[in-house]
């Protein structure tokens, strides 16, 4: 148990008598004059015996593992130097009977206050374990290891201690406060903020005693900082003297020690809240793979004082927002995909059967979009492989191994490679196109080729390939009978399964024999053609001169309105339409290819034969259909013009649904066995999401009744489309029966009977199989949404739980007589409504004061610091084995989740509300009639820049005062021609580094047009907005709002007159009610003048003017433009800036606002950037182990009342 947690929890919150500042006088060698010794007598009241002694630090030395390696830890280097981040106040030690002297410099001591024993609470928690180490002599020697148990009794024993000095700290503030500090408040500041209408509503009379003071703390301390700042009094009033104003400022910081010592330990107020907009759908992204964004409706979620919406005092759930949970996870259940064997998800709604086509479809295109079939790369692998294999010659290289690599490498099948490189580097079947395609291998390899060189080789031989595939693929008729329509599903079907057949097999009817008269075929041939050619021009200028003729007609009825000019359009169009049609017939004679000319003699001719043969086997037809037309036409073997209609993975039916598998030759050639199962799993996974077999079956009936009336007799009464039993064996077998019947009594020949028969039978043992499987596939499903509500649940289920969700799904189907899907959608509604779901953090169910995440909380604070949305599985796995509360574990899992792509929700949710560029994706402030070039793809850039940054900056483990003087940015192309960058090679979309951007007026933060262009008016700049933004978000100053009835700029920069904009608000700045705060961030605006209301560079404003960019800072130095603001921050404010980060960073990962209690780990980050090299990473790493991270308060816990108030 870590020692903070076990401070907490031993506390007895006893207020204890005074201790007696009388000191005595102590011999070297009395028990009392070492610190146990003074301890025991401080507590018991009497002074400890040698003996007593002896048996205290005996107990104290017992063994205890976990312990011994936090002591041991003290004697480190780098834990003493994180003990004492702590700032903590001592004076001195006066342990004489400690013969070691403590290894902490005597400046980096805590202070005894005034008196030797009012230790601070922290400060005398760490002397306990450090004393342990110092005073081994005192004991005599013991083993340094110690039980949790013992541990507990030293620090019962220093927690009472400490309560005693705590209440001589507080007695002491107490007083001061009604001597100093109340006397200060009734004559400085009552008169403007008193208890009627005070200034600003702001009410100092509350403030009568301490406990008041801690009671609003957060309100106070604006006050002392409005003090210290200068401000108030104001400069009209009565000014206090200079060490009155100290004596409050001195006890302000005194009492918000003494706060921060009375809750130390404390992890602070963790809320019950629900998930974030963001926060929701991030984690719906990763719950279901899909980015769906359900709570993309909801209303905007409010933020906390730290200006995050990822906390309880924001995040609450009212009942408007409870039924937009509701509806959103009833949308997120439309998504979900029951499959053969559990539950998937789809990117969009899969409800309705159109969609369920649209889902499987989608997953059998990308898997042959992922199969590379382009002949062109096999060759040119199989040149690399060739080369390889000439530089390893001689080598124990193997030609195996060297070809798996050259595939990966270039992105083919190594299967398709290694039956293509024999064909290309054998010599067999060398005739036809097997011998061309060679003698072009053999160029290639041949000449000294560059990769690009033989690339395009390849790609000749790839063409040629094609070319010569083409003339001989097969084809076959269409089926007919008198009676039955052309595109009837058995007709169709047929002839799709014959193409599917014949993708790799050789037309011989393509090859002609060789005639002897080639020669004079030729040339009769051209002569021929150039008699066509010179028919086709006189038949042509004959057409046009007729049209010319008719378009003159046409002209003057429509003067004589005896047709509207649409009319007369309508009719020149088909006029040179039907011209086009007739000079069709005049196309040109071709010859046979000579590559498909074979020899007369009839060996010769079978060889030619078999060489063919074996390159239509390699080289298919196609390797897969990804879409066909409708196959429907008026006359047999004539396709439609509906055949340009194609529709993705189609049976080719007209007005049906229907799919058709046809991949055998990718399936073959191409795929692994992994591979093939994969892809059966998606086509039978399609059968039973969309149960394609019995829609099919209901459509075919719908379409033989209204397109045909071969089934209109009254024996097909009973076949109709929209009975739900039509599918069933019986009748299906029943109108196979009569189908055939009546086929043969109107005479239907062999084929066609074949092929109504084998139709029905097919579809019959499809949809039996695709019921069998959705039975059986059932408690598949009821069992896949345990897992899927651990997975939401972001833990494991208790038993209680995983038996719940079957005794709901059973409730849904036989209470409710809900289907099996209704209710695996219904159960996942009530997964996704749980509060174990929808709320990020619950309320603590432990006794104890304060107790530890457990695991599986932890995980997912972290995974919500980090990446706004859900622990993955490793994350998870992790706390199931209870590692994270070691700090090298949680340490590496923040690097490994900072690589991960999911950290763009830290540089959203964390730098995009800390700096104020969430949500600029929907700005609407800029007048674009003004800046047209302001479209959303700039819009979108402008918004991304910072993220881009800020992953690039923790992915490098970068400083963050890399925010402020960076000499880089990110662009796309987009944003690189706003800022005028002239970047080659950048693709659409691309984002890239830009080093040196202060060559275009970049680098950092402060120039980004992003929080330029949000932080202007829409026709001109605003130096006060833009000043406000870096002196609020950048250097975290507190500002009051403005008062009421202060003048306004003009909204358009154009219309200003002869006075600039900088000059006007000089002006405004003589207010009296105005000075005080635009002193402190007008300036920070002024030197962005250089940039228009978009964010680009400009030297003139927009009335003409040249602009003023140079003005005196906050310190009384002149400074120009970014480069002048970014040394101010640096020289003046660095360490503003850096406060800033720290505690904003430390704020949005707790998911609170801060308090006094945070102080101490403050203290610590403050020091971190301070030694270190004020990394991002490192920050985050010290937040994620320390106790506030890794702790919660139970139920129990009772606080001081200034526990919730610092901010």
């Amino acid at each position: 148990m870590p020692v903070g947690q076990h401070l907490v929890t031993t506390r007895t919150g006893k207020r204890l008598p005074k201790i007696r500042s009388e000191t005595a006088s102590y011999s070297p060698n009395h028990p009392s004059d070492c610190f146990f010794g003074r301890l025991i007598s401080l507590r018991f009241g009497e002074a400890p015996t040698t003996e007593s002694l002896y048996i205290f630090a005996q107990a104290c030395h017992t063994p205890g593992r976990d312990m011994a390696k936090r002591l041991s830890a003290v004697r480190r280097p780098a834990y003493r130097r994180r003990c004492w981040t702590f700032r903590l106040r001592t004076d001195t030690v006066r342990d004489r009977g400690c013969s070691r002297k403590p290894p902490i410099p005597h400046e980096k001591m805590s202070t005894i206050a005034r008196k030797p024993w009012q230790l601070s609470v922290v400060g005398l928690r760490h002397w306990c374990c450090l004393i342990l180490g110092w005073c081994q002599p005192a004991f005599g020697v013991f083993s340094m290891r110690l039980s949790s148990l013992n541990v507990a009794l030293i620090f019962i024993v220093t927690s009472m201690l400490c309560d005693t000095a705590m209440a001589v700290d507080g007695d002491k503030l107490a007083s001061q406060f009604q001597n100093v500090v109340l006397p200060f408040v009734g004559q400085h500041c009552l008169e403007c903020h008193g208890a009627e209408d005070p200034e600003a509503r702001f009410d100092l009379s509350r403030f009568r005693s301490a406990e008041d003071v801690a009671k609003s703390f957060a309100m106070w301390q604006h006050v002392a900082d409005r003090v210290q700042a200068g401000e108030m009094p104001p400069v009209d009033s009565k000014q206090p003297t200079f060490e009155s104003r100290q004596a409050v400022l001195e006890w302000s910081r005194s009492f918000r020690r003494f706060q921060t010592q009375r809750n130390a330990g404390d992890p602070g107020p963790v809320l019950a809240r629900r998930l974030s907009v963001a926060e929701y759908n991030n984690t719906i992204r990763d719950l279901t793979g899909y980015d769906i964004r359900p709570a993309r409706h909801f209303p905007v979620d409010r933020t906390n004082q730290a200006g995050f919406d990822n906390s309880g005092e924001s995040l609450e759930m009212t009942p408007g927002l409870l039924t937009k949970y509701f509806e959103a996870a009833g949308a997120v259940s439309e998504h979900l995909v029951l499959k053969p064997d559990g539950l998937g998800f789809g990117s969009h709604a899969v409800v309705v059967d159109t969609d369920r086509d649209k889902y499987c479809v989608r997953r059998i295109i990308e898997f042959y979009d992922r199969q590379n079939t382009n002949y062109a790369d096999y060759f040119f692998a199989a040149w690399r492989l060739r080369q390889k294999t000439v530089e390893r010659r001689g080598t124990s290289a193997d030609e195996e191994s060297l070809l798996a690599v050259i595939a990966r490498e270039e992105g083919v099948s190594p299967k398709y490679l290694r039956t293509v490189w024999p064909l290309l580097r054998g010599e067999q079947n060398n005739f036809g196109p097997i011998a061309r395609l060679r003698s072009l291998w053999k160029a290639l390899l041949d000449g000294l080729q560059n990769r690009q060189q033989a690339k395009s080789g390849c790609e000749e031989m790839s063409e040629y390939v094609s070319s010569i595939r083409r003339q001989l693929t097969h084809s076959f008729p269409y089926l007919s009978h008198r009676g039955i329509n052309h595109g009837t599903q058995p007709f169709v079907l047929w002839r799709n399964r014959k193409l599917a057949a014949h993708r790799r097999v050789l037309n011989e009817d393509a090859l002609v024999v060789r005639p002897d008269d080639l020669a004079e075929q030729k040339q009769r041939l051209e002569e021929t053609n150039k008699e066509i050619a010179e028919a086709r021009r006189r038949r042509k200028a004959e057409l046009e001169t007729r049209i010319d003729e008719l378009s003159v007609k046409l002209e003057k009825r429509v003067e004589a309105k005896e047709l509207s000019e649409y009319q007369a359009k309508q009719r020149l169009a088909r006029a040179r339409d039907a011209m086009t049609k007739e000079l069709e017939q005049f196309r040109p004679k071709q010859l046979p290819r000579e590559e498909l000319m074979i020899p007369v003699d009839e060996a010769l001719r079978r060889q030619h034969v078999k060489a063919f043969t074996v390159f239509c086997d390699i080289f298919p037809d196609t390797f897969f259909v990804r879409s066909r037309g409708r196959d429907f036409k008026g006359q047999p073997g004539q396709q439609s013009e509906e055949e340009g209609k194609v529709r993705l993975l189609s049976a080719g039916f007209h007005s049906q649904m229907g799919f058709f598998r046809d991949d055998a030759p990718v399936y073959d050639l191409v795929l692994s066995k992994y591979e093939q199962r994969e892809l059966d799993g998606l086509w039978r996974e399609f059968d039973f999401v969309a149960d394609i077999s019995r829609r099919q079956h209901q459509d075919y009936l719908w379409y033989e009744r209204s397109e045909s009336g071969f089934i209109g007799g009254p024996e097909f009464d009973f076949a109709r489309g929209e009975d739900e039993a039509i599918t069933s064996q019986a009748k299906i077998e029943r109108l196979a029966k009569v189908y055939l019947a009546k086929a043969k009594r109107t005479g239907a020949s062999a084929q066609v009977l074949d092929a109504i028969s084998d139709h029905h039978r097919r579809v019959n043992d499809n949809i039996r199989e695709v019921e069998l499987a959705r039975k059986s596939a059932e408690p598949k499903h009821v069992e896949s949404l345990k897992p899927l509500a651990a997975k939401a649940f972001r833990r494991p289920l208790s038993d209680d739980e995983a038996s719940s969700i079957v005794e709901f799904y059973d409730e849904l189907c036989n209470r409710d007589r809900l289907s099996h899907e209704e209710a695996i959608r219904d159960v996942l509604v009530w997964i996704l409504m749980s509060p174990h779901f929808c709320y990020s953090t619950l309320p603590s169910d432990s006794d104890k004061p304060i107790h530890p995440l457990s695991q599986f909380a932890l995980a997912s604070r972290l995974s919500y610091f980090l990446w706004s949305s859900m622990p993955d599985e490793q994350l998870l796995a992790s706390a199931a084995r209870g590692e994270l509360n070691e700090p090298k574990i949680i340490k590496s899992h923040v690097r490994r989740m900072i690589r991960d792509d999911r950290i763009r929700g830290f540089a959203q949710q964390f730098a995009g509300n800390w700096l104020g560029y969430a949500g600029f994706e929907n700005h609407k402030g800029v007048n674009r009639e003004r800046f047209p070039q302001f479209d959303d793809q700039l819009r979108e850039a402008m918004s991304r820049e910072p993220k881009e940054f800020v992953i690039d900056l923790l992915r490098r483990d970068g400083s963050l005062l890399e925010f402020i003087d960076a000499d880089h940015t990110f662009v796309n192309d987009a944003l690189a021609r706003h800022y005028g960058m002239k970047i080659d090679q950048l693709k659409l979309g691309q984002w890239k580094r830009v080093d040196k951007a202060s060559r275009f007026g970049r680098g950092g933060i402060l120039p980004m047009s992003v929080f330029l262009t949000k932080n202007a008016h829409a026709l001109r700049t605003s130096p006060v907005q833009r000043g406000y933004w870096v002196a609020r978000q950048i250097l975290g100053e507190r500002i009051p709002p403005p008062p009421p009835n202060v003048p306004e700029l003009p909204q358009d920069e154009s219309q200003t007159g002869e006075a600039s904009l900088v000059q006007m608000l000089a002006k405004h700045r003589d207010h009296v009610n105005c000075a005080g705060c635009h002193k402190r961030f007008d300036s920070l605006g002024v030197v962005l003048e250089g940039f228009d209301p978009i964010g680009r560079l400009r030297d003139k404003d927009m009335g003409g003017r040249p602009v003023q960019t140079r003005i005196a800072m906050p310190d009384g130095v002149a400074r120009t433009g970014v480069g002048g603001l970014r040394d101010y921050i640096r020289q003046q404010r660095q360490q503003d800036f850096l406060d800033t980060a720290c505690r904003k960073l430390l704020s949005y990962s707790l998911g609170r606002t801060l308090i006094v209690a945070d102080d101490v780990l403050l203290d610590s980050m403050r020091q971190e950037v301070q030694e270190s090299t004020t990394s991002l990473t490192s920050l985050i790493e010290l937040i994620v182990t320390s106790p506030p991270f890794l702790n919660q308060r139970g139920r129990n816990y009772t606080h001081s009342v200034a526990a919730e108030n610092t901010e």
